[in-house]
């Protein structure tokens, strides 16, 4: 692809338009002597010329009513006596000054003429005109319609060389818009385009580099990822057969004839071991759900999403013992893209967690509604408020307020896969506090 720079773009639509202004300007000189060779106009000069004619032929006879209608006259005789007219007030006034005094006229030209004992004086005007008289009459001056004419052609070329302009440079723009925005998706998997002009492809060069880089960061980062997943479950597999060992063991001692101190010394140890178990199994979660945000996308009808949902949060209510309200509020067909696992056990998490922070006897109320071009569920429980605190760490990874809010044998895990889950989906997760207690709401962009 050929490149050339801004300066030489710049150049060509300066060009471009003087080549235009040019063409355009002569059309209108062509149109102007094609109208006088025609006799369609007259020149500006036509009635001096008329007049000059008349001063130099002396024998010839004088008709006044002959006269053009865009030349005025007074009469006068030997006297200066005006005999007649057809000069306003005001051009009758400085008409016998440019006879005493040979000043012109403020407006026009006058020009003398005499003829025996009489003395004439003309008024005229130097303006291009049509030469019939009901044209004349009609439309605008001729002059004033070439103008005016030209005046809007040069206008419309402008405009239009303009917009020729501005769409080439927007469309060599968007190479560096779509490479942008690839970036920030940070899909890194593309190729960077090149354009005609030389400065872009500098900065396409620069961002290119970039994109490179950061696609070598990525992959490290993500091989990276990998490995402490790994680790991290081969950490998981290697503590979890000692531990069964231990409890093993714990639970013969218990089974042999201890004394009562080593009774105590039994039942502390064990419930120091179901910590550690349940640390254990903390962390096989977090593993679990972070495979889970791996999960691809599935195209699914909302009617068909919210029916599963809600039969599974009525599930998790059954085996609470609790009560739940659903309410729902979608009238339209619509697709939403979404890993169901994720999204289930996010909202699964979010009703457990009411559950959890809410008096036996409340009844946790589960909307669900169309807004703004997104399916938000929210789920509102009555009991204590977020702190400060909680509403801005609640959704991090082992995150636990203080004990007592609630149970304490909870792993601050239930909130984060939420947000994990609204990252996702490119949805929001919301936490608020409201007067009678909590709302969490989940949103899930609906497809176009």
């Amino acid at each position: 692809m050929k490149e050339f720079s801004i300066q030489t773009m710049l150049l060509r639509y300066v060009g471009a338009i003087f080549t235009s202004l040019v063409v355009i300007w002569l059309s209108i000189f062509v149109v102007l002597s094609l109208g006088f060779q025609a006799g369609i106009v007259l020149p500006a000069n036509y009635d001096e010329q008329y007049l000059r004619s008349l001063q130099k032929n002396l024998d010839h006879e004088l008709v006044l009513s002959q006269l053009p209608d865009t030349i005025s006259y007074v009469h006068f005789n030997k006297d200066k006596k005006v005999l007649a007219t057809t000069m306003s007030d005001k051009q009758l006034a400085e008409a016998k000054l440019f006879l005493t005094a040979g000043t012109q006229a403020t407006q026009g030209y006058f020009l003398s003429l005499k003829r025996s004992e009489n003395q004439y004086v003309f008024h005229y005007d130097l303006a291009v005109r049509y030469a019939d008289e009901n044209l004349q009459a009609k439309l605008p001056s001729f002059m004033t319609l070439l103008l005016s004419s030209g005046i809007l052609v040069t206008i419309l070329v402008f405009s239009s060389l303009t917009v020729l302009f501005s769409k080439r440079i927007n469309h060599q723009l968007k190479t560096i818009l779509a490479a942008t925005d690839k970036i920030r998706q940070q899909d890194l998997d593309f190729a960077v385009n090149k354009t005609e002009i030389k400065e872009l492809n500098i900065i396409l060069s620069g961002l290119d580099t970039l994109h490179q880089s950061l696609q070598t960061t990525l992959k490290t980062n993500w091989q990276l990822e990998q490995e402490r997943r790994q680790q991290v479950a081969a950490l998981i597999h290697d503590i979890k057969t000692p531990l069964t060992v231990i409890k093993g063991n714990t639970e013969l001692l218990a089974m042999s004839g201890l004394t009562g101190k080593q009774s105590g010394y039994l039942e502390a140890s064990q419930k120091n071991i179901q910590k550690v178990d349940s640390y254990v199994q903390a962390l096989t979660d977090f593993v679990k759900v972070e495979q889970l945000e791996l999960a691809s996308l599935e195209s699914i009808m909302i009617e068909q999403f919210i029916d599963e949902i809600s039969y599974d949060m009525q599930s998790l209510a059954h085996a609470k013992n609790r009560s739940l309200t659903i309410h729902q509020k979608i009238s339209s067909r619509q697709i939403i893209l979404v890993s169901k696992d994720l999204a289930k056990r996010a909202l699964l998490n979010i009703l457990d967690n009411a559950f959890v922070y809410s008096a036996e006897d409340s009844v946790p109320e589960i909307i669900l509604k169309e807004q703004d071009n997104a399916l938000v569920i929210t789920c509102t429980n009555e009991g204590r408020v977020f702190s400060a605190e909680e509403l801005e760490k609640a959704s991090q990874p082992f995150y636990r307020a203080d004990s007592s809010r609630g149970a304490s044998d909870h792993l601050g895990l239930g909130l984060y896969v939420a947000q994990l889950c609204a990252t996702k989906h490119q949805g929001q997760l919301i936490l608020q506090n409201v007067s009678s207690g909590v709302k969490v709401s989940l949103t899930f962009p609906i497809s176009s």
